[in-house]
């Protein structure tokens, strides 16, 4: 397998449409063919949004994440009404597996599935030796690591 460095950096002077736009081609890329996301930290990162979110993934299939440090960083689904779905590290898990992350500090905030590692998990996916120290708010799904498991 080829491995690759890859730096990924959002300007703040970007928009709310063209960083949407960003983390969903960096998404695209990630989560095509089944992903590897290894050895990361991402720092200061705030995700303020609707839909599936997490502040490295949203939706996330059939992809290994192993050794990622997630430091005070907030992800938080405060724009649609049902406001559903907010991981400290990923939104949904699908087939996937994370393992040795963490989510130091922090804040997660969504309605229904909030997590400090995934917002909800499908029963195929693993999260293995994880860790979140983050505040994590919810009315209905909220947990430590997910938030709910499909």
């Amino acid at each position: 397998m080829n491995q690759y460095e890859t730096v990924f950096i959002l300007t703040p002077v970007l928009s709310d449409v063209q960083m949407k736009e960003a983390v969903e081609k960096f998404k695209g890329i990630l989560t095509a063919e089944g992903a590897e996301i290894i050895n990361l930290k991402v720092e200061n990162c705030s995700i303020i949004g609707e839909g599936r979110l997490g502040v490295l993934t949203g939706a996330t299939f059939s992809t290994k994440i192993e050794q990622v440090d997630i430091l005070d960083s907030q992800c938080e689904n405060r724009l649609s009404d049902h406001g559903s779905n907010a991981g400290g590290l990923t939104g949904p898990l699908y087939r996937s597996v994370v393992k040795n992350c963490s989510v130091k500090g922090g804040n997660v905030y969504a309605k229904d599935c909030a997590g400090g590692i995934s917002s909800s998990m499908s029963e195929d996916s693993e999260i293995i030796d994880c860790y979140s120290t983050c505040r994590i708010e919810g009315i209905t799904n909220v947990g430590g690591i997910t938030g709910k498991v499909n």
